[in-house]
């Protein structure tokens, strides 16, 4: 599916827990990174204002996906789904260790506030991690959705942090997550 094809809102956006892989075909991948650190496996993905998190151990699969209600998505191994409203915080533990700890936040912020937040994030997100900015959905003041992912790997851990940014509605939504391998 083209994520960028469309207009997109913060109120239809969704976020997904799955125990099981997702395949690609489902998504257009804007950019992607692949991470192999001792005790797990990651896999990043942009896919539109979007994101797909998937993290591999010896026994587990677990896959965090940022995607709008529109979005045809499968249901098996559907562990957890969220509105995107406010904030939340959601912790699972599995009983061989593996840890998953998400929480994110909608940051609707006045002209002023969201054009210094948009403009700080698009020079960060130059500098590290992977970004994508949809330059033909701009709005009026030539500001572009994007989405930006940072991500933090350590050996028995991988912290990500997302930003996805809706000009036209003055908001980012802003998530972190903290993936903790079994010992």
């Amino acid at each position: 599916m083209d994520l960028s094809a469309k207009r997109q809102s913060v109120a239809a956006l969704q976020f997904c827990l799955y125990r099981r892989p997702i395949h690609p075909e489902f998504f257009k991948i804007y950019e992607s990174a692949e991470v192999k650190c001792g005790a797990y496996e990651a896999t990043l993905w942009i896919v539109g204002s979007s994101h797909v998190l998937t993290v591999l151990t010896d026994d587990h699969c677990l896959v965090e996906l940022a995607a709008h209600t529109t979005d045809p998505l499968p249901t098996t191994g559907l562990v957890r789904r969220f509105a995107c409203r406010g904030e939340k915080t959601h912790t699972i533990s599995w009983h061989n260790g593996l840890t998953y700890t998400m929480s994110f936040q909608v940051e609707r912020l006045t002209p002023t506030q969201y054009g210094r937040s948009h403009d700080d994030l698009v020079r960060f997100g130059g500098k590290r991690g992977l970004y994508h900015a949809f330059d033909e959905l701009a709005d009026g003041s030539g500001r572009s959705p994007f989405t930006f992912i940072d991500y933090q790997p350590r050996k028995r851990e991988l912290l990500v942090q997302t930003y996805h940014a809706f000009p036209e509605e003055l908001a980012i939504v802003k998530t972190q997550t903290l993936v903790e391998a079994p010992h």
